[in-house]
Order: structure tokens, then sequence, then C-alpha cells
């Protein structure tokens, strides 16, 4: 959805706290990368023709998200977990 900052970071906390204190099963569909890193506990990759699904750790290692930005004009940052222009 398009929320405000402050609002989209309400969402998150709420998610977070019916997932882990409540024991619900959450599935948070994004693009941004960053947001779907720092918040889940795993993340699920497609990358036609395979699904990667991998806890946010073990993607980061993998060098998944890396081969997928390979000669665009952004690249993954590991270190960081963020997304940035080339």
């Amino acid at each position: 959805t398009f929320l405000d900052l402050p609002n989209r970071y309400e969402l998150a906390t709420l998610l977070g706290r019916l997932a882990h204190d409540e024991g619900k099963c959450i599935l948070f569909s994004t693009h941004d990368l960053d947001v779907a890193l720092s918040l889940c506990d795993g993340i699920t990759l497609i990358d036609t023709p395979y699904l990667h699904h991998l806890p946010c750790d073990e993607m980061v290692r993998s060098g998944l998200i890396e081969r997928l930005f390979a000669g665009e004009n952004a690249c993954f940052d590991a270190a960081t977990r963020t997304v940035r222009l080339r």
C-alpha cells in the first residue's frame, strides 16, 4: 500500500507483533528489499524459473540478491543490506 513513512513503520510494527507474539503467519509482498530484510524472518526470491526461500541472513550470504542486480544500474551491498545506484 502507499502509506506515508510513519504509518508504514506502524504497520510493520503491528505485523511483527502479530507474527512473533501471537504466532501468526504473515505474507508480506514488497519490491522494497531493504524493508523486507529489516522486517522479515525469511525472504522468498523469484528468479524465473526458480523460487528461492531462505532466512534473511542466508539469503544475503547466498549471493542470489547480488546476481539479480548484475548488469543493472543498481547493486546490492550485502554489508549494509541496501540497494545502491552504481
